[in-house]
């Protein structure tokens, strides 16, 4: 059994505090010749830091960790696994990166990390021998400048399925003296100026246009491959939607004021008559008469009455009295 080289435990029990259990790593760890290990579908839920620092794996080339429900992987979790060269964390829940995770894997020529969460790629591990990156099917939306770079030996990298609309080319490791073919299908592309370059600057060193890079947006060109649309098609177009937001507020604004002033106008008359009677001002009704007794020529006593509200109950005490047809009646704040 010291030759075997291939060990399978798929789908156990196996999780991640099991592989720190000293008898595991007895039993494990035994097998000094062991190329292969396959781990896959079990829950591993995370790796702590030297995970496989004690099981003496010198000479394993294949490590698949996927389906582990893996979400986190610590600072040097991958350690001591000189030889390396395929490492599997697909179908996982990693939505962070650590590139300290992977770091003394100076053999790695093949990391799969298609299927997770990751929504931004902010840094990568320094893998000088990694020939081939898989990130597909994530929810990847951006990549920091020139993260690749350290990738100088990388030949193909595979973007596919993710949420990527545009992509400049400082983010692609387009200066790589060894890259061949990166894959960027299946993302809602928009295509318009911003892709112009990817149309215009084909190489044969890349395979780009053997791919379909279908277009999300404008809606005129959606289904359609981008390399199938001339350059010169492909432009930018101002973003009107805060100018069309901004309009829609003014005009409903006018339509209220103008709502508002037609309301006052048709009830002028009404609101005239609030005013008159608001300024009228006091509980109490007064009538006031002065008659003129020096009239010479026989004619009516001419009595002028004056008629107030008031605050003041003592003007109640006042006499009232009737007036002919020349009454004059005022009426007065007082």
């Amino acid at each position: 059994m010291t030759n075997l080289e291939v060990i399978d435990l798929s789908y156990n029990r196996i999780n991640g505090s099991s592989l720190h259990i000293e008898t595991f790593k007895y039993e494990i760890g035994h097998f000094e010749n062991i190329k292969r290990l396959i781990l896959k579908g079990n829950h591993l839920g995370k790796l702590e830091r030297l995970t496989f620092t004690a099981y003496g794996f010198s000479t394993l080339e294949y490590l698949d960790l996927s389906s582990c429900s893996l979400d986190t992987l610590e600072h040097l979790s991958i350690d001591n696994l000189a030889r390396l060269k395929h490492l599997n964390l697909s179908f996982n829940h990693l939505s962070k990166f650590e590139a300290l995770s992977l770091e003394g894997l100076s053999e790695l020529e093949v990391l799969d990390l298609s299927h997770n969460e990751f929504s931004i790629l902010n840094e990568m591990s320094r893998l000088v021998s990694l020939k081939t990156l898989y990130l597909d099917s994530n929810r990847l939306e951006a990549i920091k400048e020139n993260i690749f770079k350290p990738l100088f030996n990388l030949e193909m990298l595979s973007l596919k399925g993710n949420m990527f609309r545009t992509l400049y080319p400082y983010l692609l490791p387009l200066d790589s003296h060894y890259i061949k073919e990166i894959r960027l299908e299946d993302n809602p592309w928009h295509c318009d100026c911003r892709m112009r370059w990817l149309v215009e600057n084909q190489s044969d060193e890349f395979v780009f246009r053997d791919f379909k890079l279908r277009c999300e947006f404008p809606s005129r060109y959606r289904g359609k491959n981008v390399f199938d649309i001339r350059s010169k098609d492909l432009n930018c177009y101002a973003d009107y939607s805060r100018l069309i937001l901004l309009l829609t507020l003014f005009f409903i604004v006018c339509f209220m004021l103008v709502g508002i002033g037609w309301f006052i106008h048709a009830n002028r008359k009404y609101l005239k008559h609030l005013r008159c009677c608001n300024n009228k001002g006091g509980n109490y009704v007064a009538v006031f008469h002065n008659k003129d007794d020096s009239n010479e020529d026989g004619k009516d006593d001419q009595v002028d009455i004056i008629i107030a509200t008031t605050e003041n109950e003592s003007l109640l005490n006042n006499e009232e009295t009737t007036a002919t047809e020349d009454v004059k009646i005022e009426y007065s704040d007082d």
